[in-house]
């Protein structure tokens, strides 16, 4: 790996983002790896800098997934109770919440919106070789109900709407994560 001078911030952004992601590189050749993330960040910090919006892919490709993209992981009266605020007290516990936090509508569009910039990602990714969503990876929800602080399974939601698609013909989902293995 090279090294990063200090006076280009995204060139120490990409070679610390290779350095964090080094489990990957058993995976991905590492001189791949470092040469796609490092033209990748300054690209990605630029667009951020240049706009206003926090959300700056987001909103520019006004990617929001359809219910049917949800339902095709998740149980439809789940998802139904959850995107109406109507997760019951014992719902919300299970998934690390109490009401009324689970049903407020800043938890319920921000769940909605990272699986979306998941499913993005996972689009962009196809398009041009890499990509990422920093707000995504919770990947604990199972299909009837959220766990271990997911209420939706972004990753899930992503790889099915990927097959759906005819971008992917299977999906490998790899979880470095060490917390409980349970939902992707």
């Amino acid at each position: 790996m090279g090294t990063a001078s200090t006076a280009d911030p995204c060139a120490t952004v990409g070679g610390a983002a290779a350095e964090a992601s080094a489990q990957i590189l058993v995976v991905l050749p590492a001189r791949t790896f470092e040469v796609e993330v490092a033209q990748l960040m300054p690209a990605l910090l630029g667009l951020y800098k240049k706009s206003r919006d926090p959300l700056p892919i987001t909103s520019a490709c006004s990617l929001l997934l359809e219910h049917a993209a949800f339902e095709a992981v998740h149980d439809a009266n789940y998802y139904r109770r959850f995107i109406t605020g109507k997760l019951s007290d014992d719902e919300a516990r299970r998934i690390g919440f109490r009401n009324p936090l689970a049903s407020s509508p800043e938890l319920i569009e921000r769940t909605v919106l990272e699986c979306s910039g998941t499913a993005l990602a996972a689009e962009l990714a196809h398009e041009h070789g890499i990509a990422c969503n920093l707000a995504g990876g919770t990947h604990h929800a199972h299909r009837e109900f959220g766990s271990g602080f997911t209420i939706l399974n972004d990753l899930a939601v992503a790889a099915a709407d990927a097959l759906n698609a005819g971008r992917a013909d299977r999906v490998l989902v790899v979880n470095v994560d060490s917390g409980v293995y349970e939902g992707s």
